[in-house]
């Protein structure tokens, strides 16, 4: 899979177009694991964002599977955003490469490149605005499912 193209299945990335996931791909770097190699920790401090290229990686919370991911799937991407903490562990599954983005050359071609900013952070600001959306109508629907089982 072109490096291009597995940056283009990431939400943040869907509107930018070639040059700039080109400019993206670029700056980020090919990191292999084996099987059961852990990619990170539950609590670990991020710093990047991965693309998984081939292979297959698990998400854990608690010591329970929330998630299986295979190729052209992405993770990490609060970190990549916040510098935060990670909120699962990750571990490959087998043999996989993976695509990471490191939050200090994201950040350094963010401030480089003002419609490469405006882009990735419009299209975070759309995909924020919908979870809000789909959070405000379960809360609304969980809280009139309430009202009803108290009747």
């Amino acid at each position: 899979m072109q490096l291009d193209d597995l940056l283009a299945q990431c939400f943040l990335f869907k509107k930018l177009d070639r040059a700039e996931l080109h400019t993206l791909a670029q700056a980020a770097e090919t990191v292999q694991f084996s099987a059961h190699d852990t990619i990170f920790h539950d609590h670990a401090e991020g710093d990047s964002m991965f693309f998984i290229r081939y292979g297959t990686v698990t998400v854990e919370k608690d010591d329970e599977e929330i998630a299986r991911l295979g190729q052209g799937s992405h993770f990490g991407e609060v970190a990549l955003l916040d510098g935060g903490k990670r909120s699962a562990t990750v571990t490959a599954v087998e043999h996989t490469e993976l695509l990471k983005l490191n939050r200090e050359r994201f950040e350094a071609l963010l401030a480089a490149d003002d419609k490469l900013a405006a882009d990735v952070y419009h299209t975070l600001c759309v995909y924020l605005c919908g979870r809000l959306r789909r959070t405000s109508e379960q809360m609304a629907f969980f809280k009139d499912l309430s009202h009803h089982h108290a009747d």
